[in-house]
């Protein structure tokens, strides 16, 4: 790959500023005068801000030609396509988002956005994404010694995912969760547990209200998850040729609110359940 250094004749791209913000008079709270700067961002879009002196706003007009001019240097020197090119400053936390709200499933975004907002974007949510490195991966882990080591798992993918799909979009090099130095979680190995005697299910049950009974019973007996468990209507009793059976149709999910949903990783007719 052609370096911008090499297109360049060998000398990095300069970033001297170029004419790309203006500045006018408006009326601004009161009646009292004001200047607002107006320019266009690495996408074209346009962006103004308001100062109350002219001098502040000849200031501002000079930093935002500045940063832009710089940012449009880097962005072109990465290679993004004009549409693109704002990602360049972007935070983990800026890209995090886009990549959420390209997710179809709602639950999957839920559960993604939620780990990231508690375990990840405390550490690195505001550090430019081109700026992180495996130092910053490791510290950021460090930061889960009392979550479980399945916790750990799930975390560090979502973490990684939005890293990748950052790296896909060329908006970064290489994927610092990749690098050698970053010891990824991995879940515990131990031994399988044992299942409970029926004596011990049924004490535990006797112990639950009759009216908040049957959730306990259906995920003790026919192995449903707690969605699953409250997403059951009387029409998913029958009697087939094998007996009498239940069938896992859908389950309850939290999404913003409660919400139905197909059984997760299932499909309606290859979960019946013996009843």
């Amino acid at each position: 790959m052609t370096s911008a250094r090499t297109r360049c004749g060998g000398a990095t791209p300069p970033t001297t500023p170029v004419h790309v913000a203006s500045i006018r008079q408006v009326q601004g709270k009161r009646g009292r005068p004001a200047w607002e700067v107006r320019w266009r961002d690495l996408d074209g879009i346009q962006r103004s801000q308001t100062e109350h002196t002219e001098a502040a706003a000849r200031d501002l007009k000079r930093l935002v030609e500045t940063e832009v001019a710089d940012s449009r240097a880097r962005a072109r020197a990465a290679g993004l396509p004009r549409g693109q090119r704002s990602l360049i400053d972007a935070t983990y936390r800026d890209i995090a988002e886009t990549w959420l709200a390209s997710l179809p499933n709602a639950s999957t975004r839920t559960a993604h956005e939620l780990r990231l907002r508690v375990h990840v974007h405390p550490t690195i949510g505001d550090k430019r994404i081109r700026d992180i490195v495996p130092s910053d991966i490791t510290a950021t882990m460090r930061a889960w010694s009392s979550l479980a080591p399945s916790t750990r798992v799930t975390v560090f993918g979502s973490m990684s995912t939005v890293l990748a799909w950052a790296l896909a979009d060329k908006v970064i090099d290489t994927n610092p969760c990749s690098a050698r130095t970053v010891k990824r979680p991995r879940k515990a190995r131990g031994d399988t547990p044992d299942a409970w005697p029926d004596e011990w299910v049924r004490a535990v049950l006797d112990t639950i209200r009759p009216d908040a009974r049957l959730p306990a019973v259906l995920g003790a007996f026919c192995g449903l998850r707690q969605g699953e468990a409250f997403g059951v209507s009387l029409d998913d009793f029958q009697v087939l040729s094998g007996g009498r059976v239940l069938l896992v149709r859908r389950q309850v999910k939290l999404v913003g609110g409660l919400a139905y949903g197909p059984p997760k990783h299932r499909i309606e007719a290859d979960a019946p359940r013996v009843v």
